[in-house]
């Protein structure tokens, strides 16, 4: 049962209702909002202009328990098609992925992890993967300097713009020269260092000037090859140089160390193909340290993108599996470019997400102008408390957007008489009148003091529902056996299907990921090498066909740098296993190469 309260601005639930049924199993086709609330992934259905939805709520007011698990153990399917909904987690602490990986993978999902706590419990990623274009390298590369400095606006833009452009230079010198199986950060950041300035001799050239000189003169693009034509557009010298060097070289600096070298050198995730099948990918990040916000910030911004292109240049433009982004702690990813763009094109690719933040003010505080886009293809907001007053807070903002509601004022006005009639009454008089005002649906005081397990909920196009928040042992298959009635919040996933994420938890087949990644993305990245050498080959012959010039059979591949510059100048950090033709072992995988990585 539903009531109006005031003049119908807002649906309360007045009891309690549960759904909690002892081996209640199956599948949901809705994305649960609150207990009594929910939408359909079928938009063109419920008439929603999108799935896009923001939590709004503290620390400790159930972000994770009260919103996102019950939609996993809920195990959603489109109802178009009964395919199953694929998930993106941003999880801090790794405490969803260890809680619900175990049970998603025993329910037919493939797990994928991004784990920069931990980075031996981790896949590896590899941004140069999932480069495809030219216009997907640049942005790339505007990603990892943007977010060098936490996505702020620099107040000179000359020196992030040139590092930007060296940095092209470089990427495309690796993407275009360099064999799969080098195309990594490690060697950006190789090329960057050679990379140098000569206060008193403009015309110094650099290691990494000399090399370019070398592709100019011997690759097929000549002077347009991207590498030279980038690299011309930095004309500094001097101190000049130096500082744009500096700035290039703050942007990759993480590149320098061996853990994330190890993450980034080779490719697992395969963040294309989470629309291709059920897949649950996890992306654990630190809740304190903002070091590695810019690679978060990258890999989100290559998996729009990747999903984009799949989706219409693989598929009819849609994906076969929606996917949905549970993104905790959005502001705290850093800046994606153009989101603002891509979320108000997600419902025609088969894509939602879900925004949770503490204040929405997060969001426009990183994003600026463009935040207000981006809560406009918002058409789901849901509070779950807040413990600000401020001006600022997610209270002041929710009661905004809750809007007015009109109230009836009586006033009382009582008119006394000095004269008294024949009967002992006197001429007093009262007179009652009634004016319509306006106040807040609900004030911040009021919004502050919500009891703990209720919860608002905006629906684009219906009035405000004030509800319960969902609880994990209401939802499908949570008494299912796969869980244990023993825990301190009631049911719990059985021990044995807790997903490893450090080196505390049992033993378990993904224990050693990165180990198991490592090796596997060595192996693709050699047979990939394979077969762009026999694409290369075919392309040669091909254009000798048509070519009226008789010349010079051509190498497919450029020297190596240590063939062009004087030797010893830098050695090639290479996987071990790589050029001998053996298996590397685990332990040499994650030896430091003390010898240069060979």
């Amino acid at each position: 049962m539903s009531l109006w309260k005031g003049r119908g601005e807002l649906v309360m639930r007045t009891k309690k209702t549960s759904q909690k049924q002892q081996g209640r199993t199956g599948r949901e086709s809705n994305l649960l909002l609150s207990r009594n609330v929910k939408v359909s992934y079928n938009t063109w259905l419920s008439k929603l202009g999108s799935l896009n939805c923001l939590v709004i709520g503290g620390t400790g007011e159930g972000k994770s328990r009260g919103f996102v698990k019950p939609n996993v153990y809920s195990l959603p399917v489109d109802p178009r098609d009964g395919k199953p909904v694929s998930f993106v987690f941003t999880d801090p602490k790794g405490e969803l992925c260890h809680e619900t990986a175990g049970f998603l993978e025993a329910n037919g999902y493939e797990i994928r992890v991004l784990n920069i706590n931990e980075q031996h419990f981790s896949d590896c990623y590899n941004p140069f993967r999932y480069i495809r274009s030219a216009d997907s390298l640049l942005i790339m590369v505007d990603s990892v300097v943007e977010n060098a400095n936490g996505g702020k606006t620099p107040t000179d833009p000359h020196w992030s713009n040139s590092a930007k452009s060296l940095l092209n230079s470089i990427c495309y010198g690796v993407y275009y020269e360099f064999a799969f199986k080098d195309q990594n950060f490690t060697t950006v950041s190789e090329l960057l260092n050679m990379c140098g300035f000569s206060e008193g001799d403009e015309g110094y050239q650099s290691d990494y000037d000399i090399w370019l000189e070398h592709l100019a003169e011997t690759s097929r693009m000549g002077e347009e090859h991207p590498a030279v034509v980038w690299r011309r557009k930095v004309s500094a010298t001097g101190k000049e140089m130096s500082s744009i060097i500096s700035t290039a070289q703050t942007a990759v600096r993480l590149f320098a160390s061996k853990d994330v070298q190890r993450l980034t050198n080779v490719d697992t995730l395969a963040m294309d193909t989470i629309g291709d099948r059920p897949t649950a990918f996890y992306i654990i990040i630190p809740t304190t340290n903002s070091t590695y916000n810019f690679l978060i910030s990258l890999l989100y911004t290559q998996l729009f993108e990747s999903l984009y292109y799949r989706a219409q240049n693989v598929f009819d433009g849609s994906l076969p599996h929606h996917v949905t982004f549970f993104q905790d702690e959005y502001a705290n990813v850093g800046k994606i470019p153009d989101f603002d763009k891509k979320i108000s094109t997600f419902r025609s690719v088969n894509l939602s997400t879900c925004m949770i933040v503490q204040s929405p003010n997060q969001i426009e505080t990183l994003y600026g102008k463009a935040a207000a886009d981006i809560m406009d293809n918002v058409h789901q907001t849901v509070f779950i408390g807040s413990g600000g007053q401020g001006e600022k807070s997610a209270t002041k903002w929710m009661s905004n957007a809750l809007g007015m509601k009109t109230i009836q004022a009586e006033q009382t006005s009582v008119h006394r008489s000095k004269t008294v009639d024949l009967f002992g009454i006197d001429g007093s008089t009262v007179e009652h009148s009634y004016s319509a005002t306006q106040r807040q649906l609900m004030t911040q005081d009021e919004l502050y003091r919500l009891p703990p397990d209720r919860c608002i909920v905006m629906i684009k196009g219906q009035k405000p529902f004030l509800d319960y928040k969902m609880d994990p042992d209401d939802c499908l298959n949570f008494s299912s056996d796969l869980f244990t009635v023993q825990g301190k919040h009631g049911r719990e996933l059985k021990p044995e299907l807790l997903y490893p994420i450090n080196d505390k938890d049992l033993e378990h087949p993904a224990r050693k990921r990165t180990a198991d990644s490592y090796r596997r993305g060595v192996e693709q990245s050699v047979e990939i090498d394979r077969e762009q050498k026999e694409r290369r080959r075919k392309d040669m012959e091909e254009d000798e066909k048509y070519d009226p010039v008789p010349k010079e059979p051509m190498e497919p591949e450029v020297k190596p740098i240590q063939e062009v510059l004087r030797p010893g100048e830098m050695g090639h950090y290479e996987p071990a296993g790589c050029h001998d033709g053996r298996r590397a072992t685990v332990e040499e995988l994650f030896d430091e190469e003390e010898s240069g990585g060979k």
